[in-house]
């Protein structure tokens, strides 16, 4: 069966929106226990990138592809989807909480995009088509097929005209999308960076003999 583009990057989007997110209870106190700290931290530290949370993907108008981090676990396990879901265990205004913002804001706006490049492009192609097919002839009820001298070249060029422009806005939007969505990327990818320096300083681990 053959899948249209438009289809296609609708179900992206919303397998996108559907990541898993995960809930996680706040660190110890700086003046808990050197113990408690360590092992909070030796548990929730992200673990070695593994195959599958790395992406290497072509940036627009860039040279060289970029490997980029889009999901991540940490020691104890337990995998993150979702970047902003480390956000209770780290300061607010650390690195990786700019970060962790500005990933889920370009997010949003590449899902948006994402999807109104999609319904757009889709839209241009139905409606053209309906000209095409109108004149045409082929809808039910139709009792025969136009001759050559019965077409009516302004619905077929209309139906044109409206599929060229629905698919021309649809790809503008998915092109705005793409790099709201490499953003995102880039952002997640610098939050995973900063994350187990800005932990280990909420956890005063920096300053302990």
């Amino acid at each position: 069966m053959r899948v249209s583009l438009p289809s296609s990057l609708l179900a992206v989007g919303l397998c996108t929106a559907c990541a898993h997110h995960v809930v996680l209870d706040r660190p110890p106190s700086a003046s808990a226990p050197l113990e408690q700290r360590t092992a909070w931290f030796d548990d929730h530290a992200l673990a070695k990138a593994k195959r599958g949370e790395l992406v290497v993907r072509q940036r627009l108008f860039a040279d060289h592809p970029a490997v980029t981090r889009v999901r991540a676990a940490l020691k104890n396990g337990l995998p993150i989807e979702r970047v902003e879901d480390l956000r209770p265990l780290v300061p607010e205004g650390s690195a990786s909480v700019v970060a962790m913002d500005v990933a889920v804001e370009a997010r949003g706006r590449a899902d948006g995009f994402m999807m109104a490049g999609a319904l757009v492009a889709g839209l241009g192609v139905a409606v053209g088509g309906a000209l095409v097919a109108t004149d045409l002839g082929v809808f039910p009820g139709t009792a025969q097929v136009p001759t050559q001298e019965q077409v009516a070249p302004p619905l077929i060029l209309g139906g044109i005209a409206a599929a060229a422009v629905g698919a021309t806005i649809g790809g503008v939007l998915v092109a705005l999308g793409t790099a709201a969505r490499d953003e995102e990327e880039d952002a997640t990818t610098h939050a995973f960076a900063a994350y187990d320096g800005d932990l280990r300083r909420a956890l005063a681990l920096d300053a302990a003999p």
